[in-house]
């Protein structure tokens, strides 16, 4: 119905600003404070995840710090796919140094946030948003392992590009939705910093 596309438009509008405002605290945090890309840290006090940093970094470099990014840790469930409980307890992940998309930077891994599991009609609004082109209305599926790899600081090499090919929807895209065959569920995701 009309309601429940405009409801999606809504959400999706709110996890976007939310994914901007986390890029622009990371940006302003490396400019403006002095911290590296292995500095930035996710430490908070709300999620179940442990995003303690090794070794520890000033408040200047914690998103989740009045010093540093300055952002409160959300977690609204009109977000969410709630028919995946088990995966909610996660909310946001952070994915450091685990992924890299195709196009975006060089080949090496970047810090990529996700959110998830989300709602497909949020995931489809999203994509709509970004002018991500896919027949029908099932946002591509991907293969991803590791969502609960939680960034402390290290880029790791991996093999699980969100786009590897230029064919991809996703290939130089920043951000998007996709299908996450791994967890049967859908993810938004950002990139943080492109390396």
């Amino acid at each position: 119905s009309d309601t429940s596309e405009e409801q999606a438009k809504l959400l999706s509008s709110e996890v976007v600003q939310y994914a901007t405002s986390m890029n622009n605290a990371v940006l302003r945090m490396r400019i403006s404070n002095g911290c590296s890309e292995n500095d930035i840290s996710f430490e908070n006090n709300v999620s179940l995840h442990d995003y303690t940093h090794s070794p520890s970094v000033s408040n200047k470099c914690k998103i989740f710090h009045t010093d540093g990014g300055g952002l409160s840790h959300q977690s609204p469930l009109g977000w969410f796919d709630t028919s995946n409980a088990s995966y909610l307890p996660g909310y946001l992940l952070y994915l450091g140094g685990y992924y890299g998309i195709g196009g975006v930077g060089s080949d090496a891994t970047d810090l990529v946030m996700s959110i998830g599991p989300i709602r497909k009609d949020i995931c489809n609004s999203v994509n709509e948003g970004f002018k991500i082109d896919y027949p029908g209305d099932n946002p591509p599926t991907l293969s991803i392992s590791g969502t609960n790899t939680h960034f402390k600081g290290t880029y790791t090499s991996g093999s699980n590009n969100i786009a590897s090919t230029t064919s991809s929807p996703y290939y130089g895209r920043r951000e998007g939705c996709f299908y996450n065959s791994g967890s049967g569920a859908y993810y938004f995701y950002q990139v943080l910093i492109a390396r």
